[in-house]
Protein backbone atom coordinates (compact mmCIF):
# COMPACT_ATOMS: atom_id res chain seq x y z
CA UNK A 1 0.00 0.00 0.00
CA UNK A 2 3.15 2.46 0.89
CA UNK A 3 4.36 2.13 -2.71
CA UNK A 4 1.59 1.90 -5.06
CA UNK A 5 -0.68 5.59 -4.22
CA UNK A 6 -3.97 5.59 -5.38
CA UNK A 7 -4.38 8.50 -8.39
CA UNK A 8 -6.86 10.98 -6.79
CA UNK A 9 -6.90 13.76 -9.15
CA UNK A 10 -4.67 14.68 -12.47
CA UNK A 11 -4.37 18.22 -14.21
CA UNK A 12 -3.34 19.26 -17.46
CA UNK A 13 0.50 19.11 -17.26
CA UNK A 14 0.70 16.89 -14.62
CA UNK A 15 -0.73 14.37 -12.11
CA UNK A 16 -0.97 14.67 -8.34
CA UNK A 17 -0.85 11.39 -6.05
CA UNK A 18 -1.66 11.17 -2.63
CA UNK A 19 -1.29 8.36 -0.04
CA UNK A 20 -2.34 8.74 3.54
CA UNK A 21 -1.36 6.62 6.72
CA UNK A 22 -2.93 6.95 9.82
CA UNK A 23 -1.78 5.76 13.13
CA UNK A 24 -3.26 6.53 16.31
CA UNK A 25 -3.53 10.24 16.54
CA UNK A 26 -1.82 11.70 13.34
CA UNK A 27 -2.32 11.34 9.88
CA UNK A 28 0.51 11.50 7.75
CA UNK A 29 -0.16 12.96 3.71
CA UNK A 30 2.39 12.15 1.11
CA UNK A 31 2.28 13.90 -1.85
CA UNK A 32 4.03 13.11 -5.14
CA UNK A 33 3.89 15.44 -7.72
CA UNK A 34 5.33 14.62 -11.40
CA UNK A 35 6.07 16.90 -13.79
CA UNK A 36 6.91 15.11 -17.18
CA UNK A 37 9.04 17.13 -19.94
CA UNK A 38 12.20 17.15 -21.04
CA UNK A 39 13.56 16.95 -17.37
CA UNK A 40 11.52 14.68 -15.28
CA UNK A 41 11.34 15.91 -11.59
CA UNK A 42 9.44 14.40 -8.95
CA UNK A 43 8.55 16.51 -5.88
CA UNK A 44 7.49 15.05 -2.89
CA UNK A 45 6.34 16.77 0.70
CA UNK A 46 5.33 15.13 3.47
CA UNK A 47 2.60 17.11 5.95
CA UNK A 48 1.46 15.66 9.50
CA UNK A 49 -1.81 16.99 11.63
CA UNK A 50 -3.40 15.94 13.99
CA UNK A 51 -6.74 14.51 13.31
CA UNK A 52 -8.48 13.59 16.55
CA UNK A 53 -7.12 12.81 19.80
CA UNK A 54 -7.80 8.74 19.64
CA UNK A 55 -7.23 6.45 22.81
CA UNK A 56 -7.51 3.00 22.50
CA UNK A 57 -9.37 0.65 24.63
CA UNK A 58 -7.69 -1.77 26.25
CA UNK A 59 -9.17 -4.90 26.84
CA UNK A 60 -7.42 -7.53 29.84
CA UNK A 61 -8.10 -11.27 28.83
CA UNK A 62 -7.19 -13.90 31.98
CA UNK A 63 -6.82 -17.38 31.22
CA UNK A 64 -6.47 -20.08 33.51
CA UNK A 65 -4.79 -22.23 30.21
CA UNK A 66 -2.34 -21.48 27.33
CA UNK A 67 -4.37 -22.92 24.66
CA UNK A 68 -6.60 -19.85 24.54
CA UNK A 69 -4.27 -17.42 23.67
CA UNK A 70 -3.49 -17.82 20.68
CA UNK A 71 -7.38 -18.36 19.17
CA UNK A 72 -8.16 -15.42 21.84
CA UNK A 73 -5.38 -13.11 20.02
CA UNK A 74 -6.69 -14.08 16.57
CA UNK A 75 -10.37 -13.00 17.45
CA UNK A 76 -9.52 -9.34 18.68
CA UNK A 77 -7.01 -8.98 15.59
CA UNK A 78 -10.23 -9.78 13.15
CA UNK A 79 -12.95 -8.45 14.94
CA UNK A 80 -11.09 -5.62 17.45
CA UNK A 81 -7.98 -4.57 15.93
CA UNK A 82 -8.34 -1.40 17.31
CA UNK A 83 -8.34 -2.69 20.54
CA UNK A 84 -5.40 -3.20 22.78
CA UNK A 85 -5.40 -7.16 24.21
CA UNK A 86 -3.09 -8.05 27.48
CA UNK A 87 -3.59 -11.35 28.59
CA UNK A 88 -2.58 -12.89 31.76
CA UNK A 89 -2.18 -16.64 31.96
CA UNK A 90 -2.00 -18.55 35.08
CA UNK A 91 -2.04 -22.67 33.72
CA UNK A 92 -1.42 -23.26 37.04
CA UNK A 93 -5.49 -22.19 37.87
CA UNK A 94 -6.93 -24.68 35.95
CA UNK A 95 -4.90 -27.51 37.15
CA UNK A 96 -5.58 -26.91 40.52
CA UNK A 97 -9.36 -27.03 39.88
CA UNK A 98 -9.13 -29.75 38.03
CA UNK A 99 -6.86 -31.50 40.82
CA UNK A 100 -9.86 -30.38 43.66
CA UNK A 101 -12.72 -31.45 41.42
CA UNK A 102 -14.01 -27.52 42.23
CA UNK A 103 -12.53 -23.76 42.23
CA UNK A 104 -10.34 -23.64 45.59
CA UNK A 105 -10.19 -20.81 47.68
CA UNK A 106 -6.51 -19.91 46.29
CA UNK A 107 -7.75 -20.08 42.88
CA UNK A 108 -10.57 -17.62 43.78
CA UNK A 109 -7.73 -15.26 45.17
CA UNK A 110 -5.27 -15.47 42.67
CA UNK A 111 -8.39 -14.85 40.00
CA UNK A 112 -9.33 -11.84 42.50
CA UNK A 113 -5.57 -10.37 42.16
CA UNK A 114 -5.85 -10.86 38.25
CA UNK A 115 -8.65 -8.59 38.39
CA UNK A 116 -7.23 -5.94 40.06
CA UNK A 117 -4.22 -6.49 38.41
CA UNK A 118 -6.31 -6.00 35.12
CA UNK A 119 -7.65 -2.68 36.16
CA UNK A 120 -4.47 -1.69 37.73
CA UNK A 121 -3.12 -1.82 33.70
CA UNK A 122 -5.35 0.52 32.68
CA UNK A 123 -8.21 -1.75 30.90
CA UNK A 124 -11.17 -0.37 30.23
CA UNK A 125 -12.86 -4.51 30.28
CA UNK A 126 -11.88 -7.53 31.32
CA UNK A 127 -12.32 -10.39 28.99
CA UNK A 128 -12.59 -13.91 31.44
CA UNK A 129 -11.83 -16.91 29.21
CA UNK A 130 -12.69 -19.49 31.61
CA UNK A 131 -15.79 -21.36 31.59
CA UNK A 132 -14.42 -23.65 34.73
CA UNK A 133 -14.39 -20.79 37.54
CA UNK A 134 -17.59 -18.67 35.83
CA UNK A 135 -18.46 -18.70 39.31
CA UNK A 136 -16.03 -16.64 40.66
CA UNK A 137 -16.26 -14.29 37.29
CA UNK A 138 -19.65 -13.76 38.27
CA UNK A 139 -18.93 -12.97 42.11
CA UNK A 140 -16.11 -10.88 40.72
CA UNK A 141 -18.06 -8.84 38.40
CA UNK A 142 -20.00 -7.54 41.49
CA UNK A 143 -17.14 -5.85 43.09
CA UNK A 144 -14.96 -4.43 40.08
CA UNK A 145 -15.21 -0.82 38.90
CA UNK A 146 -15.13 -2.06 34.96
CA UNK A 147 -17.45 -4.34 32.85
CA UNK A 148 -16.38 -7.87 33.16
CA UNK A 149 -17.15 -9.77 30.15
CA UNK A 150 -17.71 -13.82 30.64
CA UNK A 151 -16.32 -15.59 27.31
CA UNK A 152 -19.52 -17.48 27.72
CA UNK A 153 -22.56 -15.92 28.76
CA UNK A 154 -23.56 -14.69 24.86
CA UNK A 155 -23.44 -18.62 23.90
CA UNK A 156 -25.81 -19.61 27.30
CA UNK A 157 -27.87 -16.38 26.70
CA UNK A 158 -28.44 -17.87 22.88
CA UNK A 159 -28.85 -21.24 23.91
CA UNK A 160 -31.89 -20.44 26.31
CA UNK A 161 -33.62 -18.18 23.67
CA UNK A 162 -33.43 -20.65 20.65
CA UNK A 163 -33.78 -24.18 21.74
CA UNK A 164 -35.30 -26.09 24.44
CA UNK A 165 -33.31 -29.37 24.70
CA UNK A 166 -30.08 -28.43 25.22
CA UNK A 167 -26.49 -30.20 25.23
CA UNK A 168 -23.62 -29.31 27.58
CA UNK A 169 -20.49 -30.73 26.34
CA UNK A 170 -17.50 -30.80 28.03
CA UNK A 171 -13.94 -31.76 28.42
CA UNK A 172 -13.78 -31.33 32.28
CA UNK A 173 -15.93 -32.11 34.77
CA UNK A 174 -15.68 -29.15 36.60
CA UNK A 175 -16.50 -27.28 33.66
CA UNK A 176 -19.95 -28.77 33.41
CA UNK A 177 -21.42 -27.31 36.63
CA UNK A 178 -20.48 -23.72 36.54
CA UNK A 179 -22.35 -24.17 32.90
CA UNK A 180 -25.59 -26.08 33.35
CA UNK A 181 -25.92 -23.06 36.13
CA UNK A 182 -25.59 -20.46 34.06
CA UNK A 183 -27.90 -21.58 31.37
CA UNK A 184 -30.40 -22.37 34.36
CA UNK A 185 -29.90 -18.89 35.10
CA UNK A 186 -30.47 -17.51 32.11
CA UNK A 187 -33.53 -19.72 31.68
CA UNK A 188 -34.81 -18.44 34.68
CA UNK A 189 -34.27 -14.60 33.56
CA UNK A 190 -35.90 -15.47 29.95
CA UNK A 191 -38.76 -17.42 31.68
CA UNK A 192 -37.98 -20.06 29.50
CA UNK A 193 -38.14 -24.11 30.26
CA UNK A 194 -35.09 -26.25 28.89
CA UNK A 195 -33.87 -29.35 29.25
CA UNK A 196 -29.55 -29.66 29.97
CA UNK A 197 -28.46 -33.30 28.71
CA UNK A 198 -24.51 -33.46 29.59
CA UNK A 199 -21.94 -35.05 28.19
CA UNK A 200 -18.22 -35.58 29.22
CA UNK A 201 -15.77 -36.19 26.60
CA UNK A 202 -13.09 -37.79 29.14
CA UNK A 203 -9.66 -37.77 28.27
CA UNK A 204 -10.20 -35.35 25.90
CA UNK A 205 -8.70 -32.34 27.75
CA UNK A 206 -5.67 -34.03 28.94
CA UNK A 207 -4.72 -35.26 25.11
CA UNK A 208 -5.21 -31.67 23.97
CA UNK A 209 -2.57 -30.58 26.98
CA UNK A 210 -0.59 -33.23 25.62
CA UNK A 211 -0.07 -32.09 22.25
CA UNK A 212 -2.76 -34.51 20.46
CA UNK A 213 -4.98 -32.38 19.31
CA UNK A 214 -6.40 -34.98 17.08
CA UNK A 215 -7.37 -37.50 19.81
CA UNK A 216 -9.35 -34.27 21.41
CA UNK A 217 -11.25 -33.87 18.37
CA UNK A 218 -12.18 -37.16 18.18
CA UNK A 219 -13.21 -37.88 21.56
CA UNK A 220 -15.82 -34.69 21.26
CA UNK A 221 -16.91 -35.51 17.94
CA UNK A 222 -18.07 -38.98 19.47
CA UNK A 223 -19.78 -37.73 22.61
CA UNK A 224 -21.60 -35.40 20.67
CA UNK A 225 -22.90 -38.05 18.44
CA UNK A 226 -24.17 -40.41 21.30
CA UNK A 227 -26.01 -37.39 22.48
CA UNK A 228 -27.22 -35.67 18.82
CA UNK A 229 -30.22 -37.97 19.47
CA UNK A 230 -31.70 -36.26 22.44
CA UNK A 231 -30.54 -32.85 21.96
CA UNK A 232 -31.47 -29.72 19.65
CA UNK A 233 -28.22 -27.80 19.78
CA UNK A 234 -24.91 -28.47 21.34
CA UNK A 235 -22.69 -25.61 23.90
CA UNK A 236 -19.68 -26.13 24.08
CA UNK A 237 -18.84 -25.47 27.60
CA UNK A 238 -14.94 -25.02 26.83
CA UNK A 239 -13.66 -22.43 24.37
CA UNK A 240 -10.54 -25.40 23.69
CA UNK A 241 -13.83 -27.11 22.23
CA UNK A 242 -14.37 -24.81 19.50
CA UNK A 243 -12.15 -26.23 16.96
CA UNK A 244 -14.47 -29.77 16.79
CA UNK A 245 -17.43 -27.35 16.05
CA UNK A 246 -17.77 -27.35 12.33
CA UNK A 247 -17.07 -31.64 12.41
CA UNK A 248 -20.00 -32.19 15.00
CA UNK A 249 -22.30 -30.14 12.70
CA UNK A 250 -21.63 -31.90 9.58
CA UNK A 251 -21.86 -35.13 11.59
CA UNK A 252 -24.84 -34.75 13.68
CA UNK A 253 -26.67 -32.20 11.70
CA UNK A 254 -27.63 -30.24 15.52
CA UNK A 255 -26.95 -26.44 15.65
CA UNK A 256 -23.54 -26.26 17.79
CA UNK A 257 -22.78 -22.91 19.55
CA UNK A 258 -19.24 -22.10 20.86
CA UNK A 259 -18.00 -19.54 22.85
CA UNK A 260 -14.88 -17.57 21.58
CA UNK A 261 -16.31 -15.97 18.98
CA UNK A 262 -19.35 -15.14 20.40
CA UNK A 263 -17.51 -13.87 23.67
CA UNK A 264 -15.39 -11.51 21.57
CA UNK A 265 -18.07 -10.21 20.05
CA UNK A 266 -19.83 -9.08 23.31
CA UNK A 267 -16.51 -7.79 24.19
CA UNK A 268 -17.02 -5.62 21.59
CA UNK A 269 -20.72 -4.78 22.04
CA UNK A 270 -19.26 -3.47 26.31
CA UNK A 271 -16.92 -1.85 24.40
CA UNK A 272 -18.99 0.28 21.96
CA UNK A 273 -21.13 0.85 24.66
CA UNK A 274 -18.67 2.93 26.51
CA UNK A 275 -17.81 5.45 23.80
Amino acid sequence: MWLNPEVLSSFSGFFFLEQSLFKQEILVQIHFAFFPGPFFDVFIYIRARVVKSVIMKTVVAVHTALAMVEPVKKLFADNLPEVRLINIVDDSLIQDVIREGKVPDPVRKRLFHYYDAAVETGADVIFNTCSSVGDVAIEAREKLPIPLVKIDDAMARKAVQEYSRIGVMATLPTTLDPTRRLIERFASEFFREVEIVEGLAEGAFQSLMDGDPDRHDRLVLQTAVDLAGRVDAFVLAQGSMARVQDAILEKTGKAVLTSPLSGTLEVRSVIEGLK
